[in-house]
């Protein structure tokens, strides 16, 4: 699984940050799915209180990988292998 993340941040009124996850699952020479998941939250409306922003920003970090997971496990048949592994014995 490869994921990348991005992270932006509009300022009109207060701050609303912006959290993008890509995930792409497959094997070392073979893609399988990619994923996308959005999710933003509200922080604070001064932006000197740059403490202020690290709470929103986990919130929003923690649904978007929620939504990509659960995303994941619903697609778990994609990933079951269906074929024993050479050497072993069933």
């Amino acid at each position: 699984m490869k994921v990348t993340a991005r992270l932006s941040m509009i300022a009109r009124g207060p701050y609303v940050y912006h959290v993008r996850l890509q995930a792409d699952m497959g094997t070392a020479t073979e893609p399988i799915k990619s994923y996308d998941v959005q999710r933003s939250a509200i922080g604070s409306s001064a932006r000197w209180i740059t403490a202020s922003d690290r709470d929103p920003i986990e919130a929003a970090l923690q649904l978007a990988l929620e939504d990509l997971l659960t995303n994941i496990e619903s697609d778990r048949s994609l990933y079951l292998v269906k074929e024993p592994v050479r050497g072993s014995t069933p």
